[in-house]
C-alpha cells in the first residue's frame, strides 16, 4: 500500500470490462466477462481509497508520510440499506474525485492492489466487501467473491511456480546428461 501517491493509475482494462456487463446477455457472455474482470482486477490493477490516520505524520520528506508504529487506519466506508459497509476503491482520478466533492472529506490516499485486501479484511470484519467505483459503475464485489478469486489467484501462481520448477528441474536433467555423455 502506497499512502498519498504522486500518481494515481488509470486502470482502463478494469473501466471498460465495467462498461460491458449491461451488454452481457448469455450466461457464457456473463462468465467471459467475470474471468477477465477477475484477471484485472486481482492480477493488473491498483485501486485508490480515501483513508484517515489515528495521529498526523511525524514528518513529510520526498513525498512519503513518515508515521509512528502505533499509528491506527481508519478507513472510510459505504453503507447499503441492510447496514453492511463496504470499502469504496477507486479506478482513477475522476472516480475518485466524485467521491470526494460528494463527501467534501480531504483524507489521504492510499493505492491498493487486489493483495493488500486480504489483511485489510482479516483486521476489519465489518467490511461485507468493497464496491469500485461507487458513483458511476458501482461493482459490488462481496467478502465472499474476494477470497474466492484470492483463491483461484493462488492456485494459478502456484500452478505457474510448479511449472517453472519443473522446466528449471528438467533443464537441469539435460545438462547432467549431456555432461556424462562427454565422459
Amino acid at each position: 500500500m502506497q499512502l498519498n501517491p504522486a500518481k494515481i493509475p488509470e486502470n482502463k482494462e478494469v473501466k471498460e470490462y465495467l462498461s460491458w456487463r449491461a451488454t452481457c446477455v448469455t450466461e457464457a457472455q456473463t462468465k467471459n466477462l467475470v474471468n477477465k474482470l477477475a484477471d484485472a482486477i486481482c492480477v493488473k490493477s491498483n485501486f485508490v481509497t480515501y483513508v484517515g490516520m489515528s495521529q498526523k505524520p511525524q514528518k513529510v520528506e520526498d513525498g512519503k508520510a513518515y508515521f509512528t508504529p502505533d499509528t491506527k487506519v481508519v478507513y472510510f466506508t459505504l453503507t447499503d440499506k441492510e447496514g453492511h459497509e463496504y470499502l469504496p476503491l477507486f479506478t482513477d482520478e475522476a472516480e475518485l474525485l466524485k467521491w470526494q466533492q460528494a463527501t467534501e472529506k480531504k483524507p489521504f490516499k492510499m493505492l491498493m492492489t487486489f493483495d493488500d485486501l486480504g489483511p485489510v479484511f482479516v483486521t476489519n470484519t465489518k467490511f461485507s466487501g468493497v464496491v469500485i467505483n461507487p458513483m458511476s459503475d458501482n461493482f459490488i464485489m462481496p467478502r465472499g467473491l474476494i477470497a474466492s478469486w484470492m483463491t483461484r489467484k493462488r492456485a494459478v501462481l502456484d500452478a505457474a511456480i510448479r511449472e517453472v520448477m519443473k522446466k528449471k528441474a528438467a533443464a537441469k536433467d539435460s545438462a547432467v546428461d549431456t555432461q556424462s555423455g562427454n565422459d
